[in-house]
């Protein structure tokens, strides 16, 4: 549904698999993230605000796809490749390194 168009390096594939974070989580986050900040090196940290993630069920998106965004980030880089995925968007966020 979202992911066909997503490119995703090998550590992102990896630590997908390892977190269980699925590509229809991803996709829809990569589609419709309204967080962004920036990580350094030309990468962005993308997520979904709770509010984005009911506005998106109120316009039809599937309540399993938008369970599966709850506190998943994503690093792009200024490519738009996926670097990695994980869980950690709530009040005690990973800090990235440099």
């Amino acid at each position: 549904m979202f992911a066909q168009a997503i490119r995703y390096s090998h550590h992102a594939q990896r630590r997908m698999r390892q977190r269980g974070i699925q590509t229809e989580a991803v996709g829809c986050i990569f589609q419709h993230a309204d967080r962004e900040s920036s990580v350094g090196n030309g990468c962005t940290r993308l997520w979904l605000s709770r509010r984005k993630r009911d506005l998106l069920g109120k316009q039809g998106v599937s309540a399993s796809v938008l369970e599966k965004t709850d506190n998943v980030a994503l690093i792009v880089g200024g490519d738009e490749c996926v670097v990695t995925a994980y869980h950690g968007t709530g009040s005690k966020k990973r800090h990235i390194r440099r």
